[in-house]
């Protein structure tokens, strides 16, 4: 199968399309996708992987720190500037603080679900370090004043859609 050119923003580090091998073929009721896994915007390591399924619905697993956020946005609009999930690996800056920052200004974006892994601020308080905590607080804080707390994940937990398992 051919894909499209993709008309989306600069600095895009990996862009593929490929079946989901791994896990079955089309004959099973999986589909290609296509996944990109975004250049840091500053210094820092992040993590920010926009995946676009075979029927066009948007998921973003992290994001990046704030920095990423500007970038991440503008490459969210240049595919339709709607996100059907956005997954919150852990509350680390380099994961959390994209997600945060755009919640504070959406610009327009639709995000319809978020879904995160995060512990309790009893767990934060004990096992983080100071900045983690910090980092912990400031997304709880976002995700309340916006009205988007993000539906916790469970363990082996599995999402289908448009034939990708995730």
């Amino acid at each position: 199968m051919r894909w499209p050119t993709m008309p989306a923003p600069s600095a895009v580090a990996l862009a593929f399309a490929l079946p989901l091998c791994a896990i079955g073929a089309e004959a099973d009721g999986f589909r290609p996708f296509k996944l990109w896994q975004l250049k840091e915007q500053t210094r820092s390591q992040m993590m920010s992987y926009v995946i676009r399924t075979d029927a066009g619905r948007l998921i973003v697993i992290d994001g990046g720190t704030a920095g990423d956020a500007k970038h991440l946005s503008e490459f969210i609009a240049g595919l339709g500037d709607h996100v059907s999930m956005w997954f919150v690996t852990h509350p680390h800056s380099d994961h959390t603080d994209a997600l945060v920052t755009i919640l504070q200004n959406p610009a327009g974006m639709q995000i319809d679900a978020i879904y995160a892994s995060m512990p309790t601020a009893e767990w934060m308080q004990e096992h983080g370090s100071a900045a983690e905590l910090a980092v912990y607080q400031r997304a709880c804080a976002v995700f309340g004043e916006t009205g988007r707390t993000p539906t916790e994940l469970a363990l082996g937990q599995e999402f289908r859609t448009d034939g990708l398992l995730i």
